[in-house]
């Protein structure tokens, strides 16, 4: 899979190696597992505020 993806990645001038490659998927999985924590979080937020029956409760609503 990752030699296709390499294939398109450099197009005809092959500039980027496997190594490289493998590097940016490992760096970006760490990214992407810290993104889905955040969304996980940003979405207990937003049902707290639908939740919400008073709008002092949404103003007590913390990050």
């Amino acid at each position: 899979m990752l030699d296709n993806i390499l294939l398109g990645r450099n197009g005809d001038d092959g500039t980027e190696t496997l190594a490289d490659l493998c590097e940016a998927v490992i760096h970006n999985a760490d990214r992407f597992t810290l993104f889905q924590q955040l969304t996980g979080k940003r979405q207990r937020l937003v049902k707290a505020v639908r939740a919400a029956e008073a709008v002092a409760v949404v103003d007590a609503i913390q990050w």
